[in-house]
């Protein structure tokens, strides 16, 4: 008989699964490029969290939270802030109503004001597929100031649409008493990224154009990063790796291209590469909390438990509010079987963000772990709903569901789990299994030589 096989490590892919856009610049090159002083404390957090039944590639931004600064608002139509004794639906997550009112949630607040965008973003079709980025200042009012285009798009029409969409949008959702004087906002504008909608036409689109511009200019740069997030999206690791690495030798000062690059990696499970981009980003950019959560997830791999949490414990304390940094440490105590504190970690992150799948699969994880198989089944089944595209979700839930001998159940999720990721010999060595236990003789050992051909131990 086919045993079932045993679970293996689940590493934490930090920042891969949200926020796959260029969106994630270094603060201190959004701050230079600003051309204002960013002074006093300040927090990075993505634009964008991920939606219910979406594509996990998003346009986004980042929202930087400014302490004790000031800022000068523009004249004419951007003033159009209310005024502080002006009833409004704050973005505080409280039920407190007035501009000054409620507890200020980051994360609540920047879905407000991406919503606020999205629904005055209006480009035409014949200019659909361009990108570009734009930044401002939202003050306690709902006001903005220093609305600038920060890379154009190559098309005066689509960085104008970007200008009008930001325009139309204030007043913004107002700040509450306990937040920042202000904050800067990075917004990264991408019409199908935006909508939620890229499909595979769409990202071969983007390679095409991106290709075509590089042919046109060797050393387009920007081309060459667009057309390897397009890769990274379509799965084909290697290509976006060897765009990205084209970015680095042109200029190794840029800290972007080793943190997507280290992504990459991480995707291919190559923890030793992964995690030498991760130190070469600290050592660039030693106040960002995200290489730190890439150099985690690559020590991690590399069963390097110790020095993984150590840099947990630094993420979160340049970003304690960031679900993913405590879906990681959940993980990562997952892996030292501390399972106990695991659910605690991850249900910190499911309560910043209820929307963020992974914090619920580690959680299964440890549910799992501890034999509480319906509160595991529970958590796999939402990652499921909220990450329908990643194939460990599936993979996941069969695992549980071998588990529990509900064998027609494994079938169709290891289906699922190959259908998205066709390479995965652990999702074939599951419904081996499982169409053993169902009679199926004859598939168990298609499916059984498959796993064997992918790599896949046979146990």
């Amino acid at each position: 008989m086919i045993q079932p096989p045993t679970k293996r490590c689940k590493i934490f892919l930090a920042a891969l699964s949200v926020f796959l856009t260029a969106c994630l610049t270094a603060c201190n090159e959004a701050n230079q490029e600003s051309g204002e002083e960013q002074s006093g404390d300040s927090l990075t957090l993505p634009l964008f969290a991920p939606k219910k039944n979406t594509s996990t590639g998003k346009s986004g931004g980042k929202l930087l939270l400014k302490k004790g600064s000031k800022s000068t608002v523009l004249s004419g139509g951007l003033s159009r802030g209310i005024s502080s004794g002006q009833k409004a639906g704050i973005v505080s997550g409280t039920s407190l109503t007035g501009a000054f009112a409620g507890t200020f949630n980051p994360l609540v607040y920047t879905r407000a004001v991406q919503e606020r965008i999205k629904e005055n973003w209006q480009p035409s079709p014949a200019i659909a597929t361009k990108f570009g980025v734009v930044t401002f200042n939202v003050d306690h009012t709902g006001s903005i100031s220093n609305l600038l285009v920060k890379e154009p798009s190559g098309s005066a029409d689509f960085d104008h649409a970007m200008l009008v969409a930001v325009e139309k949008a204030v007043p913004m959702p107002p700040l509450v008493a306990t937040a920042p004087a202000r904050v800067f906002i990075e917004f990264t504008f991408d019409e199908r990224l935006l909508r939620g909608v890229a499909t595979k036409e769409d990202l071969k689109k983007i390679v095409e154009e991106q290709s075509a511009a590089i042919k046109q200019k060797a050393d387009d740069y920007q081309a060459y990063s667009l057309r390897g997030r397009a890769y990274r999206r379509l799965g084909d690791y290697a290509k976006a790796i060897a765009d990205y690495s084209t970015v680095i030798a042109a200029s190794e000062e840029k800290v972007q291209p080793f943190i997507e690059r280290a992504k990459c990696y991480l995707y291919i499970d190559d923890y030793k590469n992964a995690l030498s981009d991760s130190q070469q980003c600290l050592k660039l950019a030693p106040d960002l909390a995200t290489p730190y959560c890439l150099e985690a997830s690559a020590l991690l791999g590399l069963g390097r438990l110790g020095e993984a949490a150590r840099a947990i414990d630094i993420a979160l304390a340049l970003r304690p509010g960031d679900p993913e940094v405590w879906a990681l440490r959940a993980n990562c105590d997952n892996l030292a079987l501390k399972h106990k504190e695991a659910i605690a970690d991850a249900a910190k992150a499911i309560v910043m963000d209820p929307e963020y799948g992974s914090a619920y699969a580690y959680r299964g994880d440890a549910y799992e772990a501890l034999k509480d198989y319906d509160n595991a089944l529970r958590d796999y089944t939402k990652n499921v709903e909220l990450e329908p595209e990643q194939s460990q979700s599936y993979l996941r839930r069969t695992e549980l569901y071998t588990k529990l001998g509900q064998y027609d159940k494994a079938v169709f999720d290891a289906t699922q789990a190959i259908r998205l990721s066709p390479q995965n010999g652990e999702a074939y060595y599951y419904r081996s299994h499982a169409n053993e236990e169902l009679g199926l003789k004859a598939q168990a050992q298609k499916d059984l030589a498959r796993a064997k051909q992918l790599g896949q131990s046979v146990f």
